[in-house]
């Protein structure tokens, strides 16, 4: 496995799934074979239809030839569209997901994308959107990665967020830059929404987006009010004690979770269009999106996520690089509201490219909607052309 340039950190070695190789095999002619050359405007002016019968044995080289021709993958020839086998793999791996799958791959040919234009929730792959807002900060001299920050219980938000369990009577003592890392690697949403409030808020993330050129990408609210909302609560201070923010969910009566639930699936705040992710991961790995050492800095971090290995991580061969964000919703009645990850890769050649895979409304087991995401990373390694 490969490390980023000029990272001095080295991915971690998860454990990957090897492409499967093409185990089909020819059946052997004998004595005689039938030639058809139909459509012969391929081959030269006119559209005769010609059949011959030939005598095999004098035209085996010819026809050794021919079969490894006709065996060669057609994205390689000369003038092929390098998109056109991603894309005719993306919408046939998409079709067969339980759900939504929108799914997106960019690198310097372009985009191929399934569902590319349609805005799916973003859940936690948006802390990664934060922390590169962040390091624009740093980039600019408003802040630096080792400006001390002291946490108090005021702090908290909800759900998963393994900085809660270190704040004691005098708080807990850390850095912003431990920060972002938490927010990506861990998906600590306590990390996340108070580098939200130092910059000014949700609209200070999409300000950075915005400036940058980044199209389809949203962000709204922090992990403190999407989430409550979406059972069908309010923020409250009160929340900042996990029992009570339990409490009020349970006594939330089910036909409000369920039209709150149905509410989220159809909100347009906080989602991305998996084209406008995957378009931005590729300019992050391509150095256009922050100095040269603060993408490296998160492109090393993103290196070290430990969420949700089976996803896009799975997918990734070994001789590949991976850098990676996972999100994921609750769920009502069965069915999950999305299953994400999104991530840049790095081919052994050197190539960037941006992944993206958001699967939506998915009543499928965790194990069958994570082997849906991994199928992602594994196209686009299987396709991927210099």
């Amino acid at each position: 496995m490969r490390s980023w340039p000029g990272s001095r950190r080295r991915p971690p070695n998860w454990t990957r799934r090897a492409l499967r190789p093409n185990r089909g095999a020819p059946q052997r002619p004998r004595f005689l074979i039938q030639v058809v050359a139909d459509e012969a405007d391929r081959l030269s002016a006119g559209e005769a239809r010609v059949t011959m019968i030939v005598d095999l044995r004098r035209l085996r080289p010819v026809l050794l030839g021919l079969a490894v021709a006709a065996c060669a993958p057609v994205s390689n020839g000369a003038g092929a569209d390098p998109l056109a086998d991603r894309s005719a793999a993306l919408v046939a791996h998409a079709a067969q997901a339980d759900g939504v799958l929108g799914a997106c791959i960019v690198d310097r040919h372009g985009a191929a994308c399934a569902n590319g234009d349609r805005p799916i929730s973003m859940q936690s792959v948006m802390k990664l959107l934060v922390g590169m807002a962040v390091l624009d900060a740093v980039d600019q001299g408003r802040l630096t990665l080792d400006d001390e920050v002291l946490l108090t219980r005021d702090d908290v938000s909800v759900f998963v967020q393994p900085l809660e369990k270190l704040i004691g009577p005098d708080g807990h003592r850390t850095t912003v830059g431990e920060l972002i890392r938490g927010a990506i690697t861990e998906s600590d949403s306590l990390a996340t929404d108070w580098l939200i409030d130092r910059l000014g808020g949700t609209a200070a993330v999409q300000a950075y987006l915005d400036r940058k050129g980044i199209v389809g990408v949203r962000l709204d609210r922090d992990e403190r009010r999407l989430q409550t909302e979406i059972f069908g609560l309010t923020w409250s201070a009160e929340f900042t004690d996990p029992d009570r923010l339990d409490a009020a969910i349970d006594a939330v009566p089910p036909d409000r979770r369920e039209a709150a639930f149905r509410a989220y699936q159809n909100d347009v705040r906080d989602t991305a269009t998996p084209r406008g992710l995957a378009t931005l991961l590729y300019r992050l790995g391509d150095g256009q999106l922050l100095s040269a050492g603060s993408t490296r800095w998160i492109l090393d971090v993103m290196g070290e996520t430990g969420t949700f290995p089976d996803r896009l991580r799975a997918g990734t061969p070994a001789d590949w690089w991976i850098g990676h964000k996972t999100g994921s919703s609750s769920s009502w009645d069965g069915v999950v509201g999305v299953t994400n990850d999104v991530g840049v890769m790095r081919a052994p050649d050197g190539a960037v490219i941006g992944v993206v895979a958001l699967l939506a409304n998915s009543s499928a087991p965790a194990p069958e909607r994570a082997a849906a995401i991994a199928g992602v990373s594994r196209i686009a390694a299987e396709t991927h052309r210099p």
